[in-house]
């Protein structure tokens, strides 16, 4: 896996949310990914931008 970091922010989300990470990175076989990674231990979330853009947002769509 050759994962192409881009873009890292720290969130810290209100004052009663989950505070994260957000990441843009480029996987070779995917294109342009979001991830989210929440302090708690094993809790993250992956997207692909371009099928976000689209307004896709069905898991394996």
């Amino acid at each position: 896996m050759n994962l192409i970091l881009e873009s890292l922010q720290y969130h810290r989300n209100g004052i009663s949310g989950a505070p994260f990470h957000v990441l843009i990175f480029r996987d070779p076989d995917e294109g342009r990914m979001l991830g989210i990674v929440f302090e708690q231990s094993h809790h993250v979330a992956v997207f692909n931008l371009d099928k976000l853009a689209l307004g896709n947002i069905a898991f394996g769509g």
